[in-house]
């Protein structure tokens, strides 16, 4: 069995979701299973520092992967060819992301070839990322929906399935949560602070994080904090600043805190001494956060664009409007929250990572291979 792996980027970028979300699955099939699994990637968005050996095939980590030297991905010609001449090789495709148009080019090859093509489109196809440039995105769907009929996608949750099914109803698609290597639970002290943890994006929704946090008379009138962690991208240094002065103009420059970009043994740790992390995005596809909060036994408020709904199911958490009002609402209810009951939340919380380990995942993977 011959595979290949598509994306823009792979480790040792780690910029954005899909290279950190898809390496630890293509790690685990090539180490510990006899499967051909290739990478084809660039070096787009990889520090100088860190560039391995490009234009040619190595490794990383033992997974072989040709990285095509270009900080323009979409108009490297030695990215397509070697896709091509590769295509032409293996016996399954899988296509990271729906809009990279490399993915377009390799997905019409591959099905004229009679190819097995998966799409993992990572949640570009939920309404709400949908929406954003829709007149450029249009014509990929049009091109899509012709070849669809012999194409599997993959998604994360059953609510992405959904959406997917919605546009392209004759496809197969087949749901995988995120494999999501889980650091050892710490069991550090609690404080009182609630924690926001990602890049800073407009559909991350910080402003009704902060929003929350003034309507809160319980938040305000106590000593709890929010820490706000995380990278901003330089087309989002607006948006930071907008949400720097929100704060200001909120006089809650004490209590709600910037710390930029958290990397490990950090950020295990700050998981695990907040009160609940808070994600309240108009959109996600899976969020691999939620899953490294759940593994420190930190409870969750996740927003109703997430596919999290299982916190309540299981009482490790809120899913919730993403509205300023019921996020202060869910506030009110930890900081009210009898020890006991919290303590429980917490160990719930932790039960419930054990979905999302490779004991879980893997098999998942293996069945859609063979």
């Amino acid at each position: 069995m011959h595979i290949l792996f598509t994306s823009i980027n792979f480790p040792p970028s780690n910029f954005g979701g899909i290279a950190s979300c898809m390496f630890p699955v293509i790690k685990e099939l090539n180490d510990v299973f006899d499967i051909n699994v290739q990478v084809l990637t660039t070096t787009y968005k990889i520090p100088k520092n860190k560039l391995p050996r490009t234009n040619c095939w190595t490794t990383y980590q033992k997974i072989p992967v040709y990285y095509s030297k270009t900080q323009k991905p979409s108009l490297s010609i030695r990215n397509y060819l070697i896709g091509f001449i590769q295509i032409v090789k293996c016996n399954q495709i899988y296509l990271n992301s729906f809009f990279y148009f490399p993915n377009l080019l390799f997905l019409i090859f591959g099905s004229i070839l009679g190819k097995q093509i998966f799409i993992i489109p990572h949640g570009e196809l939920l309404a709400p990322a949908l929406i954003n440039k829709y007149w450029k995105k249009k014509p990929y769907l049009n091109i899509v929906k012709i070849f669809h009929k012999g194409i599997s996608f993959i998604a994360t949750s059953e609510q992405e399935s959904s959406e997917i099914g919605r546009i392209f109803p004759h496809a197969k698609v087949n749901v995988i949560p995120n494999l999501v290597v889980q650091e050892k639970r710490l069991l550090c002290d609690k404080l009182n602070h609630f924690l926001f943890l990602g890049r800073i994006t407009k559909i991350k929704r910080i402003e009704n994080l902060i929003l929350a946090c003034n309507i809160s008379k319980s938040f305000k009138l106590s000593n709890y904090k929010l820490i706000i962690a995380g990278p901003t991208d330089k087309e989002f240094y607006n948006y930071e600043k907008e949400l720097k002065q929100l704060v200001v103009k909120n006089n809650m420059t004490e209590q709600i805190l910037f710390v930029g970009e958290v990397k490990s043994p950090q950020k295990e740790e700050l998981l695990s001494s907040t009160k609940a992390l808070f994600v309240v995005s108009d959109s996600e596809n899976f969020s691999n956060v939620v899953v490294e909060s759940l593994a420190q036994g930190t409870p969750v408020v996740a927003s109703n664009g997430t596919p999290w709904e299982v916190l309540i199911d299981t009482n490790s958490g809120f899913w919730i409007d993403n509205s300023p009002e019921k996020i202060s609402l869910s506030m009110e209810k930890l900081i009210a929250m009898e020890n006991e009951s919290y303590q429980k939340m917490c160990e719930n919380a932790f039960n419930l990572s054990a979905r999302f380990t490779k004991e879980e995942i893997i098999p998942k993977w293996l069945e859609i291979i063979k």
